[in-house]
């Protein structure tokens, strides 16, 4: 049974989306709306942290490459995938240099989500 998977995520209907294919796989997803949410979810002791991360990079008031610096300094074996639109390549390399890997185009993040989802 694939583990937790945390959504840094602020678009409601791509969030319903990642919950729905969770949902049908049995992977856990919960959708964190803001960096600071997502500080405060990890920094909760009892909380079951995720095997994987996934991180929007089209993030309405939220920095996504500060989320993903922090969330890779603060536990160097979560896997961190990143999308976002294919026409930012520059957005796209800074994912990747701030330690999110993969970093994909959406319509490739889109394809292979079950398998991304299968695989935390």
């Amino acid at each position: 049974m694939p583990g937790p998977v945390w959504a840094l995520v602020t678009d409601l209907l791509f969030a319903t989306r990642i919950v729905a294919a969770g949902n049908a796989i049995g992977a856990p997803v919960r959708i964190i709306r803001t960096t600071l949410a997502l500080a405060a979810a990890a920094g909760t002791p009892d909380a079951s942290g995720p095997l994987l991360l996934l991180v929007d990079l089209d993030l309405a008031g939220a920095d996504p490459l500060e989320a993903i610096r922090m969330a890779h300094a603060g536990v160097p074996q979560l896997r961190i995938v990143a999308f976002g639109s294919h026409v930012q390549a520059e957005l796209l390399r800074a994912a990747r240099d701030a330690g999110a890997d993969p970093v994909l185009p959406r319509s490739a993040f889109v394809a292979c989500l079950d398998e991304l989802l299968g695989s935390a």
